[in-house]
């Protein structure tokens, strides 16, 4: 995108897991209430941000939003909130710092939506949690159409 010749951004940007997310979430999960949350960082934000868009159009009610930072850990008040509101996916724009502690909460709390967040959850998040595997998912790759389109196609060697 930004014009360099030896450099591949192998990672989606924020704009397109944030669609995919969203999109996700109400097609293949079935959400039809969403909550989320960020940590009000650039990269929280505008990812759920586009989540939400995504997830809107794509026919999901957005219950609440909550908001937090990037060094918080105690996030009972908002996942108090959050469980109030008997979403059925709560989307976290955040990073693994956050989403271990915030999934243990969850978890304590008993709340039974299915926890998603971008590419900031690289798996170090269920491991602080305690958790392997689950209702945790991460992003971390092009929509598979897009993947595949790209992979098909020939690059020239410069």
């Amino acid at each position: 995108e930004q014009g360099f010749r030896t450099a591949f951004r192998v990672m989606p940007n924020d704009v397109q897991q944030g669609r995919v997310l969203g999109d996700f979430a109400v097609t293949r999960l079935g959400a039809k209430k969403v909550a989320i949350i960020d940590d009000r960082t650039a990269y929280g934000q505008g990812l759920a941000d586009q989540f939400e868009a995504a997830a809107k159009a794509a026919g999901a009610e957005i219950v609440t939003r909550q908001y937090t930072t990037d060094r918080s850990t105690d996030f009972m008040a908002i996942l108090t909130a959050v469980k109030s509101e008997n979403a059925d996916v709560l989307f976290f724009g955040g990073m693994d710092a956050q989403g271990g502690p915030m999934i243990k909460q969850f978890k304590t709390l008993g709340l039974n939506a299915k926890f998603l967040m971008g590419d900031g959850g690289d798996g170090a998040h269920r491991e602080a949690a305690g958790q392997r595997g689950g209702s945790t998912t991460a992003a971390h790759a092009l929509p598979e159409e897009q993947a595949r389109q790209r992979a098909s196609r020939p690059r020239a060697r410069s």
